[in-house]
């Protein structure tokens, strides 16, 4: 079993909670416009800077902005799963594609994939099936990681990957997604969620 890149650059960080979303096809402005966000009162931050801006304000949802190749990668500070909701993934999809991943705490872990308004693809941890309009990428890419196997964990051992780890393997391999520790770590777009 391979590792995950997005993991690796979440140690520290994001191991036991996430949300991203990564979108292709629509400019930052469209996809602003989108989600409500005014991006005039966007900040410049480091991932630190941000995180320790947003602490002192709890309940205050923020997220950044982050490019990696011909995505645009939103991650969310203090992940709520707000970017998850049916309408976001599908408004944020219309005419271009979005992949994404959701772990909150010791719940569940849950993955989307729409293109064009329409969601493809969508697992959830608790419910072990993949639905939507057509889940074959989304099953094979599942499948490959062993995220479908039914005695996959969500608590890594050495041969095996967490639900979690192995959901982030399933989206870097089937959609050539990355997100490194640099691009993280360096100032980018913050904007906070409506």
């Amino acid at each position: 079993m391979g590792t995950s890149t997005i993991h690796e650059a979440f140690k520290g960080r994001y191991e036991d909670q996430y949300c991203l979303l990564f979108v292709r096809g629509i400019s930052d402005d469209s996809l602003f416009v989108r989600l409500g966000i005014d991006s005039v009162k966007s900040s410049f931050w480091t991932l630190n800077e941000a995180l320790q801006h947003y602490a002192s304000e709890p309940g205050n949802k923020a997220l950044r902005v982050l490019h990696a190749g011909e995505w645009t990668v939103l991650l969310e500070l203090y992940p709520s799963g707000d970017l998850f909701a049916p309408e976001v993934v599908s408004a944020l999809s219309e005419a271009g594609e979005v992949v994404g991943a959701w772990h909150l705490l010791d719940s569940t872990t849950k993955v989307v994939h729409a293109e064009d308004g329409r969601v493809l693809g969508y697992f959830d941890d608790w419910l072990s099936l993949v639905k939507g309009a057509a889940p074959e990428r989304l099953v094979r890419a599942l499948g490959h990681a062993g995220v479908l196997e039914e005695d996959l964990d969500d608590e890594e051992t050495d041969e095996e990957l967490s639900v979690p780890v192995a959901v982030l393997l399933a989206i870097e391999e089937e959609f050539g997604l990355r997100v490194s520790r640099d691009s993280l770590d360096r100032s980018s777009v913050t904007v906070e969620l409506p």
